[in-house]
């Protein structure tokens, strides 16, 4: 996320959470810890979050960590769900990057793509360098 969208994030936080105190370095620090995740998976996991049973009188606060956590069951959750990866008949790891490739499709999935286009991303990762005596 960038700083914009944790602003965005922060005024939800705090629309949830209205005695949560914030300061003027809030949305940097939490701008930093939050750079890697998407905004979509950060509001997601946010509204899980506020949306979990409380207890009549407690309240409710939110921190990056709670954030990172949540993102991280949603994005376990989307790949269980998905299940197994088939790669293309014409792949083949001896000329493709495997592992990029498959971390690029993990990668679509865990940010939502339900149906990603497998062979395209198999076709945009660059064909992997062969090492002298590999062959």
């Amino acid at each position: 996320m960038n700083r914009t969208e944790t602003l965005l994030l922060l005024r939800k936080v705090k629309a949830y959470c209205p005695s949560q105190v914030m300061d003027e370095l809030t949305p940097d620090a939490w701008a930093e810890v939050l750079s890697g995740i998407s905004f979509a998976n950060a509001d997601l996991a946010l509204r899980h979050i506020v949306g979990a049973p409380l207890e009549l009188g407690r309240s409710r606060y939110v921190e990056p960590g709670h954030i990172i956590a949540g993102v991280r069951s949603i994005i376990a959750r989307r790949l269980a769900d998905y299940g197994a990866i088939e790669l293309p008949d014409w792949f083949d790891p001896d000329v493709h990057d495997y592992a990029t490739t498959l971390q690029a499709i993990r990668h679509r999935i865990g940010e939502g793509d339900r149906d990603p286009d497998i062979a395209a991303i198999a076709r945009s990762v660059q064909p992997r360098a062969i090492t002298r005596g590999e062959r």
